[in-house]
């Protein structure tokens, strides 16, 4: 989801990230065992290139809350195509990769 990078008043960020439910087992692993704070990761995410190899960009995230996780069903199959996750962090860095 789209993030407000403004920490001025010293406010978690909140944001959500989508992926393939077949990507997201050990998310739904950390789901279980530690939302609410109980459990924080370290996290960063990397964005891939149209070739789906090339990394164009790295999120450092630091120590991550997951918040909630849903799954989202294809309207015409109903079948499992995607999961939401909700994140929270104190920090965020992006470095752009040339």
């Amino acid at each position: 989801s789209a993030i407000h990078i403004d920490n001025n008043n010293n406010l978690p960020l909140t944001f959500n990230i989508e992926l393939p439910v077949t990507e997201a087992k050990e998310w739904n692993d950390w789901f279980m065992t530690g939302p609410g704070g109980i459990k924080k990761e370290l996290l960063s995410l990397e964005l891939l290139g149209q070739d789906m190899r090339t990394s164009i960009m790295e999120i450092n995230l630091g120590d991550v809350e997951i918040t909630s996780y849903a799954t989202g069903y294809s309207s015409k199959q109903q079948t499992l195509q995607r999961v939401t996750i909700g994140l929270r962090t104190q920090r965020i860095s992006i470095n752009t990769i040339k």
